[in-house]
């Protein structure tokens, strides 16, 4: 027997997708006006005779749960998360990816079936007899709604995340215990019992409950635990007796109809969804992999920025053929570039990115926090590349039976062990790395701010930290360097006096680029680097909120890609969440090759702006190679 979750829109005779779990056309199947048959419920007003079902058992997988629930795979990633808005956010694929142990329980509960036996005339719309089937299952699905379930049903995942491996097996057995698995788990225990549980308290575990039916299955006052769950679902049945609620809608197939069969011209035929259930099942798995996999960029994103690891680059993956295909940001291009002029390349790159899938290169990413992003702009392709798969299945089913998935997207296993790998800091390493006043792991700097930086005594750097740029990367151009917190006197730098809170900050724009910045601190006279012309744009700052993000924006004019980048704008964003946006607000992206949008700020939010550091360039209408930031804490 077919079936779905239930929802409240759903009624009697509706069209529904058994692949997405959509909801179609409303009355595609009616009442048959000469055998009315009436509803017929399956079961007796006075006794409740149930059908029960209780299962506990270890889970590996999302696809594992959502095909238990009987939610539709296609749904969960169409709609980027487990549950595809039918069970909410009951799963979460975060949650569940980092856990050691997912223990899934579930009972389900049929008080009654409830059937509509007069529901026999296919309802037919005449202009859809001369459509295709992807049209007809997309306006009447490819079954109807002929009957609901009613009773209740329980899920619960129990996820165990443990930092000590050994202890994996005995958290198992306490699990399978607690819900009478009490063979597997008795082997296990047996005078350890007491550890095992020990085991389990010193987790960190997530309880995670979904129910319909059986009305307030634990006192209010109770917190969800092992043991409440335990005895909720073993009262879960009687509960449901007394407050049974809709559970999942019956489905019928329209070649089940004599009356489908009568139509002439005839209707196409539906889609046939009957192989693409077990491929999807696959989709949803890599798509959770996916998610998972971005969380850990993010994760590895913070570990460096904070300074509490370092990166280091993946193990090399084993050689693999990339005949007559280059490499252009990690993806493979099928020509051969070096003997392609930049028009005909740049035509044959729109043409591929034109594409709906792209192939990865497989080619590891270098621990720095520019090949993180890279990273993580990847990962979001590879998602999109799943989430078109099944749009493509949804349209054509028959491709799930021939699907090759590597074709298709990345094995996110690969992806992952392309990944750096971050390392743990000590305490030493770690105050080395807080205490660092320009980080290894930043953009390489040109020679002069090299120089400059390197000479710096360390105990005028303390509690500073010198952020990498926005704007040109390659060293060896416009290698200029101005700064405004530092001063030489008679071969010794020192400190500038009193140079600790910003009064504002002015920046002075050309048609094209920012081309000079002024900056007042309290009590000093005004700094100023490039060209002050015009009124430019100030931003005020307040004494109590000082700024801990610069966002610079940076690019190089189309006609002037042997030139180097121009700085565009720039954008203040203060601890109370205040932005100053400052610089060109007209900038043409269309006119821009190599558009960037460079974050600099420090360790935490405890730090706050302090200065800035230029590459000024070698014609003063261009304004500025390079912006940098200095910062301090405890601003």
């Amino acid at each position: 027997m077919l079936t779905a979750p239930y929802t409240s829109a759903m009624r009697l005779g509706q069209g529904f997708n058994t692949y997405t779990h959509e909801i179609c056309v409303n009355d595609a199947v009616v009442v048959d006006p000469t055998n009315p048959g009436g509803d017929v419920y399956g079961g007796d007003d006075h006794t409740v005779s149930q059908i029960v079902s209780y299962c506990t058992r270890h889970v590996d997988k999302v696809s594992q749960v959502i095909a238990a629930m009987n939610i539709s795979a296609a749904a969960s990633v169409k709609t980027q998360g487990a549950g595809g808005g039918l069970a909410g956010s009951y799963v979460d694929s975060d949650t569940f990816k980092e856990s050691n142990i997912n223990f899934f329980c579930q009972v389900k509960v049929t008080n009654q079936v409830i059937m509509s036996n007069d529901l026999l005339q296919f309802n037919d719309i005449p202009t859809m007899r001369m459509s295709n089937p992807q049209k007809f299952t997309k306006v009447y699905g490819d079954s109807y709604i002929s009957g609901f379930i009613e009773g209740g049903e329980l899920n619960a995942i129990i996820s165990v995340k443990t930092s000590d491996q050994s202890t994996i097996n005995s958290i198992k057995a306490s699990l399978e215990g607690s819900f009478g698995k009490g063979a597997f788990s008795a082997s296990l225990k047996g005078e350890g019992g007491k550890d095992n549980e020990q085991s389990l308290s010193q987790s960190e575990t997530t309880i995670t409950v979904n129910w319909t039916g059986g009305g307030i299955i634990k006192p209010k006052e109770e917190l969800w635990s092992i043991s409440s769950l335990v005895k909720a679902a073993a009262a879960f049945p009687e509960m449901v007796s007394h407050t049974p609620q809709r559970t999942h809608a019956i489905l019928t197939k329209y070649e089940n109809l004599r009356s489908y069969y009568f139509l002439t011209p005839p209707m196409p035929a539906p889609l046939d969804y009957s192989l693409a259930e077990l491929y999807t099942n696959d989709l949803l798995d890599a798509f959770t992999d996916y998610k998972s996999i971005w969380t850990v960029i993010h994760q590895l994103a913070e570990a460096v920025e904070f300074g509490h690891a370092t990166l280091i680059q993946a193990d090399p993956m084993p050689l693999h053929d990339k005949k007559n295909r280059h490499e252009d940001d990690g993806v493979l291009v099928d020509f051969n570039a070096e003997d392609m002029s930049q028009e005909q390349k740049a035509k044959a790159y729109d043409e591929l990115r034109s594409k709906t899938a792209f192939r990865h290169t497989g080619k590891r990413y270098n621990p720095t926090l520019q090949d993180l992003d890279r990273a993580r702009y990847h990962c979001r392709l590879e998602m999109g590349k799943i989430l078109n798969e099944i749009i493509a299945i949804e349209n054509d089913p028959s491709k799930a039976s021939t699907a090759d998935p590597s074709a298709v997207f990345l094995n996110p296993a690969i992806f992952r062990m392309l990944l750096p790998v971050k390392v743990e800091s000590d305490s030493s390493a770690l105050k080395t790395i807080t205490d660092a006043f320009y980080l290894t792991s930043e953009k390489a700097l040109p020679k002069a701010a090299n120089e400059w930086k390197d000479k710096l005594p360390a105990d005028i750097t303390q509690k500073l930290r010198m952020t990498s740029h926005g704007g040109e990367n390659d060293t060896k151009v416009s290698d200029k360097f101005a700064q405004f917190l530092f001063q030489n006197t008679n071969g010794v730098t020192t400190r500038s006096p009193n140079t600790t809170r910003l009064e504002y900050i002015k920046v002075y724009s050309s048609a094209e680029c920012v081309t000079g910045i002024d900056m007042k601190y309290v009590g000093q006279s005004a700094v100023q680097a490039g060209t002050i012309q015009g009124q430019g744009e100030a931003a005020e700052l307040a004494s109590n909120d000082p700024v801990t993000e610069v966002v610079i924006e940076s690019a190089k004019y189309k006609g002037q890609e042997a030139n180097h980048a121009v700085i565009l704008g720039i954008t203040l964003k203060t601890r109370g969440g205040t932005l100053h946006a400052l610089g060109r607000k007209d900038a043409n992206k269309d006119k821009l090759a190599g558009y960037n949008s460079h974050i600099a700020k420090g360790p935490t939010t405890s730090w706050g702006l302090l200065g800035f550091w230029v590459s000024p360039a070698d014609n003063a209408n261009e304004g500025f190679a390079r912006l940098g930031a200095f910062f301090a804490q405890d601003l």
